[in-house]
């Protein structure tokens, strides 16, 4: 076929798709605007500069003369040359045919298509199904519809449901029914108003098996800003829950009973006493010691003993009621808390109550044995701590016994006395705070193989101008009590670093010091701002201080908490969780939190050489500290054999008796 250069172009612009024409030696014959304009676009001439200045064009034309080369046999016609790809960025499908010019088939007919945006989807498509296939965590994409769209392996290998049989369904198939229909309309509220959800959520397997997950759902949107689908993330968390949970029943119940233990009771009773004041109303707390145990504990032996507290627990639990609580202190001890009552009778009918159910002989074993209740009760009324309200029951309780046990009897008479003693604890602690009167001393903190000191810890102490020495625990909760508590521990945190500065000097290397704080100065920015601007005073850096909190800071989980510790950290300070495994320990808490030391509460250590229970424990949570990059202390070591066990179970630091007491600074160089 003859056609000259006009013919060419204007067969070429009449095609509806890119095109060119090239000879066998590389010669191109035309190109049309489709064509033109592909190899103008701004990008393709930027990405020249990664192809060594050869040009997209001139590369895309060696690409057509290879293509060539390949159309031996022109009686084929049509031949689908393949696609083409330039810089990751441009992606070329092209169909070749044989043309003749000039009465030889010497010629080619390229016909583009531009497939680049389709390509580049299927790249990032294969990226994303990598990622989704491969991470460890569930994931679940559905519809607006409640529609499963999507499920990884991942999901598949937590709930033994396939992809297959998921799709198309709704979630609620997962349902373990243990959320009310609240808990949804939550989920969903805070979906739609903020974009995302986070919490556990029980579910249930397909082999009925219930699960907890830790879970983030997020709310995508479409071009138009509508929610669209949702993309939810979970982990099984249900181990790590459960060994939580066995770690905080020990801590919190008695192992025996399963009642509160004394430190959870001590807990329950203080936000007891909070609530009360707040709602101006009385509660009660009846202090119960069994008649007669220590003859039955002697006389028929200790499991004998053990069965009777059991069935004695139970049979309180029945006649008290599911409004009032009942605890086990220790031994034969045991109290029930009335949150609130309208008139004294009835608190009488309770403990009369309980009374005539101990009297009636209990079936152990072989044996029948007869005991009975001794009971104190102390109301609420100008009460301010649960060792006050202890005192005053147990003080009621052994009236009860003086009078021929098996009875009741309410505490009165010393009231008034122990409002005034109160009152003088008040004033005089304002005048110490004022005078600068409350020293520090200072307990070594140990490496617990090589017994060398680390660290201190800075504890407060007070004597009253009468020479009475007042426990911590007294004078804290009091100032805490009076809106006192930042005016004492800015006198308590100057003569820390004051007395930080001397100990240094003593110690050829560096070393820390760990304050204790109270929840009530947590919420304030502020404190962080002081405290940094007296250690830049003293010369000292945030990184040698250790700030101790509490689990009760954990609870409240407030905005200003959050933003509390994050200053902290910011500043450069570290945290320590205190008396851990006592309170209400929670993995979210230690995953959320930016913790760096765990401390051991005493009672765990006190007789961890001889008590299965104890040694249990803190293996548990060494296992968990470890798991988190979290280093421990073990508080209140006062034996060998004690640092021999810790050391063995890996606890690597250690404070107490054992390695040194709390001394002031110019008796440290004597116990270094």
């Amino acid at each position: 076929m003859l056609i000259n250069e006009e013919q060419l172009s204007v067969f070429l612009e009449g095609l509806p798709c890119m095109a060119y024409m090239m000879r066998a030696d590389g010669t191109l014959l035309g190109v049309n605007r489709r064509l033109k304009a592909l190899f103008e676009q701004t990008d393709l001439k930027q990405a020249v500069k990664s192809q060594n200045e050869v040009s997209c064009f001139d590369a895309f034309r060696l690409f057509c003369k290879r293509e060539f080369k390949k159309l031996t046999d022109f009686s084929t016609g049509f031949s689908t040359g393949g696609g083409w790809q330039y810089a990751d960025t441009l992606f070329l499908h092209m169909s070749l045919s044989p043309y003749g010019l000039e009465g030889e088939q010497n010629a080619i007919l390229g016909l583009v298509e531009d497939v680049s945006e389709s390509q580049i989807e299927c790249v990032k498509n294969a990226q994303y199904k990598a990622v989704f296939d491969s991470i460890k965590e569930g994931v679940l994409l559905a519809g607006v519809d409640s529609k499963i769209k999507a499920v990884n392996p991942a999901f598949s290998d937590i709930t033994g449901y396939s992809a297959a049989e998921m799709l198309g369904r709704n979630p609620s198939m997962l349902s373990s029914g243990h959320h009310d229909k609240a808990f949804y309309t939550k989920v969903y509220k805070d979906l739609y108003e903020l974009g995302q959800w986070q919490g556990e959520v029980w579910n249930k397997r397909k082999n009925g098996s219930l699960y907890v997950q830790w879970q983030t759902i997020t709310a995508l949107k479409n071009d138009a800003g509508e929610v669209d689908e949702f993309l939810a993330i979970f982990s099984d968390i249900t181990h790590q829950k459960a060994r939580l949970e066995a770690i905080e029943f020990r801590a919190n119940f008695d192992h025996l009973t399963g009642l509160p233990n004394r430190a959870y009771f001590h807990e329950l009773m203080a936000n007891q006493l909070v609530k009360s004041c707040k709602e101006k109303s009385q509660c009660a707390l009846m202090y119960l010691d069994l008649d007669n145990f220590k003859r039955i504990n002697d006389t028929l032996g200790h499991s004998v003993g053990d069965s009777l507290l059991k069935e004695v627990s139970q049979v309180i639990s029945k006649v008290i009621g599911a409004k009032n609580t009942l605890a086990r202190l220790g031994g034969d001890e045991f109290v029930v808390m009335v949150p609130c009552f309208k008139q004294i009778s009835e608190l009488e009918e309770v403990a009369q109550a309980i009374v005539d159910a101990l009297k009636v002989p209990f079936v152990i074993g072989a044996n029948l044995v007869h005991t009975g209740a001794s009971i104190g009760i102390a109301l609420s009324r100008n009460v301010e701590s649960v060792e006050e309200i202890l005192r005053l029951s147990d003080l009621a309780m052994y009236k009860a016994k003086e009078q021929g046990k098996g009875r009741f009897v309410f505490h009165t008479g010393q009231m008034s006395d122990d409002v005034q003693a109160a009152r003088n604890l008040e004033l005089e602690l304002r005048k110490s705070i004022a005078n600068r009167d409350i020293r520090v001393a200072f307990q070594p903190i140990v490496d617990i193989a090589t017994k060398a000191v680390l660290g201190y810890e800075a504890l407060a102490r007070w004597t009253t101008s009468s020479g009475q020495v007042v426990s911590p625990d007294v004078f804290v909760a009091c100032a805490e009590e009076l809106g006192l508590i930042q005016a004492l521990f800015e006198v308590v945190y100057t003569k820390v670093l004051e007395g930080f500065l001397d100990l240094q000097n003593q110690h050829a290397k560096d070393i820390y010091v760990s304050i204790n704080l109270s929840c009530y100065q947590i919420p304030s920015l502020l404190s962080v701002d002081w405290m940094t601007s007296q250690l830049a005073y003293y010369q000292l850096a945030p990184g040698n201080i250790i700030l101790e909190i509490t689990e009760g800071v954990l609870l409240k989980d407030s905005v200003n908490t959050r933003l509390w510790l994050e200053k902290v950290r910011e500043a450069g300070y570290r945290l320590a969780l205190d008396d851990f495994g006592t309170g209400f320990s929670s993995l979210a808490y230690l995953k959320s939190i930016p913790v760096d030391i765990l401390k051991i509460d005493r009672r765990f250590v006190a007789d961890i050489a001889n008590d299965e229970s104890d040694l249990a424990l803190v293996s548990a949570i060494l296992a968990i500290a470890e798991a988190f990059s979290i280093r421990v202390i073990a508080e209140g070591v006062e034996r060998e054999c004690q640092r021999q066990v810790l050391g063995r179970l890996g606890c690597g630091l250690a404070q107490g008796y054992y390695f040194g007491r709390p001394t002031e600074v110019e008796q440290q160089g004597l116990t270094i």
